[in-house]
């Protein structure tokens, strides 16, 4: 296995190769209507890719908020190692991927994505799922780790934070840099982006750029950039109202908390305080590596991360005898 996205992951006009291959985009992908109050549609179509579902135990992946982000550019080099031990599934948010554009109005993003989560998997019949969240996704597992904890397993969160860093300038660079890609977007601009998410800038290649630019233009298409464009004027998303650091000492499924420390969207006390403020948690930071640890450093993610469920998954099996 490699982790760098080498002309075998990233092929000119391409979604993402997974590591062999033998999963792709096509024959992964699934839809699923849902009935999610908060927004201006009584039922969403849920756009998403599943692997593994001969595993009992599953795992949704939660991707990040820029624009052209959805559950496979984010997290195809793990699909794969994941689906060898878990039921695997990679979601696309409202806005995002291929779901369906939706206003939301009556609540923040992060709390309509956790009620959006959670009538998944009673949709799929899945009692209780382990979450992994990067950026607005970890925020997305964080509002479900305390809105929804009866259907929460294990929770691995990924350059995400609940409440403002007392260190670092707000917003990071790299979130200030989104916004003008949402605003204004442009294939440069998606550059400057990309460069922002690695540490090592040999990752971010022409095929990256591109797979990337034509995400965005195509999420441009469906409405979904004017829709979350009008719910920023909304200001729903108003951290004094959103911030769940004071709640999370009520969840007690283990945590797992991973940082890059070059990371440009988030800062490491934020890492450090999810650590400190969930019961039953660690964290583990990677030196020289940014806010996408799992594609840049895709094979040390994937083990770890894998390697860490499966002994909590002991452990549960164990205080059950």
């Amino acid at each position: 296995m490699t982790a760098k996205p080498t002309a075998l992951h990233v092929l000119k006009n391409s979604k993402g190769l997974t590591q062999t291959g033998k999963l792709t985009y096509e024959n992964t992908e699934k839809y699923i209507k849902l009935k999610v109050k908060g927004g201006d549609k009584d039922e969403i179509s849920i756009h998403y890719h599943e692997a593994g579902e001969q595993h009992p135990d599953t795992i949704v992946f939660l991707h990040g908020g820029g624009i052209g982000a959805s559950g496979w550019f984010n997290f195809y080099l793990n699909i794969e190692p994941f689906a060898e031990h878990f039921r695997t599934i990679l979601i696309d948010m409202p806005n995002f991927g291929r779901s369906d554009a939706v206003l939301i109005k009556d609540i923040d993003e992060a709390g309509y994505d956790a009620r959006v989560l959670s009538e998944f998997l009673k949709a799929k019949g899945i009692a209780k799922a382990s979450l992994m969240g990067n950026s607005k996704g970890g925020a997305d597992a964080i509002r479900f780790s305390v809105d929804f904890t009866s259907q929460l397993d294990l929770t691995i969160l990924m350059g995400a934070s609940t409440g403002p860093s007392i260190f670092d300038v707000m917003p990071p660079q790299g979130t200030a840099l989104l916004g003008d890609m949402m605003r204004n977007p442009s294939r440069e601009i998606v550059e400057k982006v990309l460069h922002l998410f690695v540490y090592d800038d040999s990752f971010v290649n022409e095929e990256w750029i591109d797979m990337r630019w034509n995400a965005v233009q195509d999420h441009v298409k469906r409405g979904f950039r004017d829709m979350r464009l009008q719910m920023a004027k909304m200001n729903l998303s108003d951290r004094n109202k959103t911030n769940q650091t004071q709640k999370l000492f009520q969840v007690p499924n283990p945590t797992l908390v991973v940082f890059g420390a070059h990371d440009r969207f988030a800062a490491l006390d934020s890492s450090v305080s999810l650590m400190r403020h969930y019961p039953n948690s660690e964290l583990h930071v990677y030196r020289n590596c940014g806010h996408w640890v799992q594609f840049e450093m895709a094979e040390e993610f994937n083990d770890l991360v894998i390697l860490w469920m499966h002994r909590e998954k002991a452990k549960q099996q164990a205080a059950k005898k």
